[in-house]
């Protein structure tokens, strides 16, 4: 959770000055520790109540435990405070409110930890996190690139929850359509995972994560030898005739089609399509998503009747799995409409889009 406040500002404006420990007697700082303790149990729960009216309550607790810390120089106590601080200020859309008070965080661990504590690479996560809410892309990414070698040190580049964080942050990046970012991500995880795991499904995904994101960006050179080392380590791993082996096949496809090469593209859907078909029942979404894709490969080939008769058997099964107004048809239906129009049939292509335009409203 994030969360923060700075302790010798609030002094300030208070008109106090700070007092040392050594201004404050053995009686004296147990006092001030109590109250410090007291007013932040108050500000946890009214954090976890979360109304904005709680919220509001909770960061003047927070700054007086923030506040009443300082008095008794007890700075990791204040950084705590700060934290959750910061994450009302995040939550609440206070962006510079919420980076000040995380870097007075980081200031604190930094000094008291040095630079490579675990506390510290969650700081700058939750910096690169606030960064990027606020669209400060370049500084988000230098948050990003401090915590991750810290992590990697103090929890070990085997830990699971370390590869996860890598892997959630791949997609981020793919997400947000910056796939370099993304591409970066993912090579330094599957660099970890091919020296802590041999034959492991783990890998398979790892490797065509990276090779959608090469797609993304049209490297097809890139992208075609991660999809067929997927592919090989799947059928080694559940059969050539599993469907994750299939799933494998359906991503080459695609990539043929996005190259161009039609007639590739077609063998694999087909190979795909078929093991769908006998390992899952006719019925099943993926087999209307498998012809989806097939129609598409045969418009393009200009084998309008055959990509019709598929589009109807597509929007069949996926009507039957999910509702005929379902969202899950969008993109079997777009697909449809391109080959409309791609043979002549404008009118018809302008009913589906209908429809498209319908499964969009609330």
């Amino acid at each position: 959770m994030l969360k923060f406040t700075l302790s010798l500002l609030l002094m300030i404006l208070s008109g106090l000055s700070p007092i040392t420990a050594e201004d404050c007697s053995a009686q004296d700082k147990s006092t001030l520790e109590n109250r410090a303790s007291q007013a932040f149990d108050e500000a946890v729960k009214l954090h976890g109540q979360g109304s904005p009216s709680d919220l509001q309550r909770a960061i003047v607790k927070y700054e007086e435990a923030i506040k009443l810390w300082g008095q008794n120089s007890k700075e990791l106590e204040q950084a705590r405070a700060m934290n959750n601080l910061a994450a009302i200020y995040f939550r609440s859309g206070d962006f510079d409110r919420a980076i000040s008070t995380f870097r007075g965080v980081l200031d604190i661990f930094e000094r008291k930890h040095g630079p490579n504590h675990i506390e510290i690479g969650k700081t700058l996560n939750n910096l690169g996190m606030v960064y990027a809410a606020r669209g400060d892309t370049q500084i988000s990414d230098s948050m990003y690139d401090r915590a991750i070698p810290i992590f990697e040190k103090q929890m070990g580049a085997g830990n699971p929850d370390f590869l996860r964080s890598l892997d959630n942050l791949g997609h981020y990046y793919r997400s947000q359509r910056r796939f370099d970012r993304a591409i970066k991500m993912f090579e330094r995880l599957l660099a970890l995972e091919e020296k802590l795991m041999e034959d492991d499904p783990e890998l398979a995904i790892t490797l065509t994560n990276l090779a959608v994101s090469y797609l993304d960006l049209g490297v097809f050179d890139k992208a075609e030898p991660l999809y067929l080392r997927a592919l090989g380590l799947r059928e080694k791993v559940f059969g050539k005739d599993s469907v994750e082996s299939a799933l494998s096949l359906n991503n080459i496809g695609a990539l043929y089609s996005a190259k161009g090469d039609l007639t590739r593209a077609e063998e694999y859907d087909r190979r795909a399509l078929s093991i769908f078909e006998k390992e899952l029942g006719p019925e099943d979404p993926l087999v209307g998503h498998s012809l989806s894709d097939l129609g598409m490969i045969y418009g393009r080939q200009r084998k309008f009747d055959a990509a019709e008769k598929t589009f109807k058997r597509a929007l069949a099964v996926l009507e039957n799995a999910h509702g005929k107004n379902a969202p899950e048809l969008g993109v079997a239906l777009q697909n449809y409409a391109q080959m409309l129009r791609d043979a002549g049939r404008p009118a018809d292509a302008e009913r589906i889009e209908a429809r498209i335009k319908a499964l969009r409203q609330p």
